[in-house]
């Protein structure tokens, strides 16, 4: 999958979860998003697993959820395009 648009649909993907109204262009790929601005919990963090699963095809461990998956959309992307290889 192209990296600009998986970018695109995590960056849409936080944007349902968080319910925040904002275009996903607002979103830069190296943003902080555990403890930054944008409300990510424990809650939010499952629902992002499971959105990233169904979106792009993939299954994530439990031994692979780490916080540091989380920290930015480009450490998303880098793992979804580790996984879909």
């Amino acid at each position: 999958m192209d990296q600009k648009l998986a970018k695109n649909k995590i960056k849409q993907l936080i944007i349902e979860i968080t319910e925040l109204e904002m275009s996903p262009d607002e979103i830069k790929d190296d943003d902080l998003l555990l403890g930054g601005n944008f409300g990510l919990d424990s809650l939010s963090i499952v629902t992002l697993i499971a959105g990233l699963e169904k979106e792009f095809n993939i299954i994530i461990g439990d031994d692979e959820i780490k916080g540091e998956l989380f920290e930015s959309v480009d450490s998303m992307d880098s793992f979804v395009q580790s996984k879909m290889q």
